[in-house]
């Protein structure tokens, strides 16, 4: 469910934000999600993947920046000449 939510977290950075306060965005969600595990497992021994979702937000975060990115350069459609 996290990962879920981490990679929905990450496409709307890719899409709406700059690309370097996304990329940073991203990064920060990443290293937030790793260090709250790394938390759980200290305090309350509890083990939660900590390399999976922030791995899958960071792939989907690419994609969708590439996405992004290709939207932009679509060229323009023809004007038609109804004359």
């Amino acid at each position: 469910m996290s990962a879920i939510a981490l990679c929905l977290a990450a496409i709307a950075l890719a899409l709406l934000c700059r690309p370097i306060a996304a990329a940073v965005g991203v990064g920060l969600l990443c290293a937030a999600w790793v260090a709250a595990g790394a938390g759980a497992f200290v305090w309350n021994r509890l083990l939660i993947d900590i390399g999976g979702p922030p791995a899958m937000a960071i792939v989907v975060f690419a994609a969708g920046a590439l996405g992004s990115y290709a939207r932009l350069l679509e060229p323009p459609a023809p004007m038609s000449s109804n004359g």
